[in-house]
C-alpha cells in the first residue's frame, strides 16, 4: 500500500485459473489431514493492516469448503503481533520451529527483520508486498505486489493517464521519506514532468495546516502520498476545506470506494484510486463474491484483496507440488510463471529476474498499477484501464 510504506522507497506452466479450479474434492468440505501454514494476527485497531487478515480467512475458508488441496484442509497459526520488529521475528521463528508449517502467507511488512529468518530455514514467504528492498532480494521471499513503490508508479500514472505536470509530493520528515521526490523525479522528468511541494511533515505533527498551505502554494497537478495513512487522510480533508480541487492519488490498499465515501466526506470529489491489481480481471470479481458470501461487512480494499491472493497463490503451488511440505512448496513457487491469479496480476514470473534499476532489486515481480476515479460513491475506470508499470 502506498500511506504506510512510501517512505521506506529508498531503496510451471502458464495458469490463469484459480486455485480453488484445480482443487479436488469439489463440493465436499475437506476432512483430510491439515496443511498447516502461519500468519501474522493483527490487531484490529490497526484499521488497514487488520484488512489483510478478513480476506486471508475468507479465501481459507472458500477452498476448504470446496474440497481443500486435494482433500486435506489449510490450517492457519495466527500469530499475535504488535506491528514491532521484536514480535514480529518472534512469530517468524515460532513458524520456522515447527516443521510441519510449510509456508508464511501474507508477508509481515518487516522484511529487513523476519526474511533473513526464513531464508535459513526454506521456509516461503508467499504473497504480500514488498515493503522493504530485502523482500525484493530475499530467496524465499514471493510478493505479489510492488507495495513501497507503487507511489512511485502513481506518480508515473498520472503523468501518462491524467497530464500531470506537477507531481505534489508531501512526505514524513525522515531521511528515507526525503528521497521519495527525487525517486518520482527520476521516473517523470523523462516524460516531462516533475515533483513539487516536496514538503516535509513530522509524524507527530498535529495541526496539518501550514503544511497544506505550502502544498497549495505549490501548484500540484496532482499529490501523490508520502505519509501514514492517518496523516494522508487529514491532508485530504484539510485541502478541501481550504477551497482546493486539486486531485489526490489514493491507494486502494488503504481505501476502497466505500471508505472513501465514509472516511473522507465532504473531502472525496477529487480523488484518483490507484489500484494495486486489475479490478477488471475475471478474480476480482470472484474475490467479491467470496468476500460477500463469507464476510460482507468486511473492506473490499486492496490490502484485504491482497492476503486473498496469497491463499490463492499458496493453494495453487501446493497443489502441483510434488509433495506438499516445506522443500515441496519452495521449489514449486520458484518454478512458477505467468501466473496471473485468475488475471488480477500480470504474469508472476518467480523464475526471471527485475533487471530495472540496475538489477538492484532482483525479486521485484509486480511493478504495476491501474487508475480509478472515484464518482459518486464508485470507483470508475480511467480511460482503458491502462496497465502502468514502473519499468518499461
Amino acid at each position: 500500500m502506498l500511506a504506510s510504506s512510501a517512505v521506506l522507497a529508498t531503496v510451471g506452466a502458464a495458469a490463469c485459473s484459480s486455485s480453488k479450479a484445480s482443487t479436488s474434492g469439489a463440493g465436499k468440505p475437506a476432512t483430510g489431514t491439515p496443511i498447516k501454514v502461519e500468519t501474522l494476527a493483527v490487531p484490529a485497531a490497526m484499521k488497514s493492516e487488520a484488512s489483510q487478515q478478513d480476506g486471508l480467512k475468507v479465501a481459507i475458508r472458500v477452498i476448504n469448503a470446496s474440497g481443500g488441496i486435494n482433500g486435506r484442509p489449510i490450517e492457519v497459526t495466527y500469530c499475535p503481533n504488535l506491528n514491532d520488529v521484536n514480535t514480529t521475528q518472534a512469530c517468524a521463528r515460532d513458524a520456522v520451529s515447527n516443521s510441519q508449517v510449510v509456508a508464511w502467507l501474507g508477508g509481515s511488512g518487516l522484511g529487513a527483520s523476519v526474511d533473513p529468518i526464513f531464508d535459513a530455514a526454506g521456509l516461503a514467504s508467499i504473497g504480500g508486498s514488498v515493503y522493504s528492498p530485502v523482500d525484493a532480494t530475499s530467496k524465499t521471499s514471493f510478493t505479489i505486489s510492488g507495495g513501497i513503490f507503487n507511489t512511485i508508479i502513481s506518480a508515473k500514472a498520472a503523468v501518462e493517464q491524467l497530464g500531470a505536470k506537477r507531481i505534489g509530493v508531501p512526505f514524513i520528515d525522515m531521511p528515507a521519506g526525503a528521497a521519495l521526490a527525487p525517486f518520482i523525479d527520476s521516473v517523470v522528468k523523462p516524460l516531462g514532468a516533475q515533483s513539487v511541494g516536496a514538503i516535509p511533515i513530522s509524524q507527530t505533527a498535529a495541526d496539518l495546516t501550514p503544511f497544506i498551505a505550502k502544498e497549495i502554494s505549490a501548484n500540484p497537478d496532482v499529490v501523490v502520498d508520502g505519509l501514514l495513512i492517518d496523516q494522508f487522510s487529514q491532508f485530504i480533508r484539510g485541502m478541501s476545506q481550504q477551497g482546493s480541487n486539486i486531485p489526490f492519488l489514493v491507494s486502494t490498499g488503504v481505501y476502497d470506494a466505500q471508505q472513501i465515501s465514509s472516511q473522507l466526506a465532504g473531502a472525496n470529489q477529487h480523488i484518483y484510486l490507484v489500484d494495486e491489481f486489475d479490478h477488471q480481471a475475471p478474480g476480482y470479481a470472484q474475490f467479491l463474491a467470496d468476500m460477500k458470501k463469507y464476510d460482507p461487512t468486511a473492506p473490499t480494499n486492496d490490502s484485504t484483496l491482497e492476503s486473498w491472493m496469497s491463499v490463492e497463490l499458496f493453494a495453487y503451488a501446493a497443489q502441483h507440488a510434488s509433495s506438499i511440505t516445506r522443500d515441496g512448496i519452495l521449489a514449486e513457487m520458484n518454478s512458477l510463471n505467468n501466473y496471473t491469479i485468475n488475471g488480477l496480476v500480470p504474469g508472476l514470473d518467480y523464475t526471471a529476474r527485475q533487471t530495472g534499476m540496475g538489477g538492484t532489486l532482483p525479486r521485484l515481480f509486480n511493478d504495476s498499477v491501474w487508475l480509478e476515479k472515484y464518482e459518486n460513491g464508485k470507483a470508475v475506470p480511467v480511460g482503458n484501464y491502462q496497465q502502468i508499470k514502473l519499468f518499461g
